[in-house]
């Protein structure tokens, strides 16, 4: 938005074929909506975004395709909270198995 506050988001491809793509993606600053309003800025709106997807919904995806890998927090906040400053979050299994549908499975990294 013109209005918004400066983003940065950062991603990668990890697997990819003529229908869809899988990303690592790291938002480098806080925004709401950051990484699907920044992904369906540059034509490639995460798969089942109800707001940022368009009016046309992607066969076999019940709901929003986006999912955290992990989360880390700051060092004081971790130790504040007695809590890892990373935290794992392996993937849901209907996006797995719907990622080995599509042939982009993700392997065992994801676990």
């Amino acid at each position: 938005s013109p209005r918004g506050a400066p983003s940065r988001t950062d991603y990668r491809v990890l697997r990819s074929n003529p229908e869809a793509t899988l990303l690592e993606v790291h938002p480098l600053t806080g925004r709401m909506h950051q990484i699907r309003a920044h992904l369906a800025a540059i034509g490639h709106a995460v798969a089942g975004d109800p707001l940022y997807g368009g009016a046309h919904p992607v066969p076999g995806v019940p709901r929003l395709w986006l999912h955290a890998l992990s989360i880390e927090l700051p060092a004081e906040l971790a130790s504040e909270l007695g809590a890892p400053p990373r935290i794992a979050c392996p993937l849901w299994g209907d996006l797995r198995e719907h990622l080995r549908s599509i042939q982009l499975d993700p392997g065992p990294s994801f676990e």
